[in-house]
């Protein structure tokens, strides 16, 4: 995680530079849904821990400063410790999901199609009802 956070490597300025001219185009909820929907599938794919580094030192800055309009950093913050906590899909999203394949339990074609399936909703539902509700109450 610190590796890609680290100032001196760059890649946080680099995915910052290469993020920001296509997003500042965009309505806020375009961005939010964008936003929520990279955090849920990369937490997927690699730890939460370093989901929430990755993303949030991205995105935050962005928001601070403007290139990201008409978003709220507080509420987008929390949307992106939540879409973090969606991690089931593969087996190394998390270690329970690694060991419920490991195990036997479940094959990893069923946990890939009902995961993406949790995953559908928790995107929707964090965009369109948790994201507008954090505004009002952050």
């Amino acid at each position: 995680g610190s590796a890609v956070t680290n100032q001196q490597i760059g890649v946080t300025n680099l995915l910052g530079s290469v993020i920001a001219p296509v997003v500042s185009s965009f309505s806020s909820i375009v961005s939010v849904l964008i936003i929520v929907t990279i955090t849920i599938i990369t937490t997927n794919f690699i730890t939460n821990a370093v989901t929430v580094t990755l993303v949030g030192s991205i995105v935050i800055p962005l928001t601070i400063s403007g290139v990201i309009p008409n978003i709220s950093t507080a509420a987008i913050t929390v949307m992106i410790g939540m879409g973090s906590c969606i991690a089931m899909a593969t087996p190394p999203s998390t270690a329970p999901a690694a060991m419920a394949v490991g195990t036997g339990w479940l094959d990893t074609v069923t946990m890939f199609k009902w995961g993406m399936l949790i995953i559908l909703g928790s995107i929707i539902i964090l965009t369109f009802i948790s994201y507008p509700l954090a505004t009002i109450l952050l």
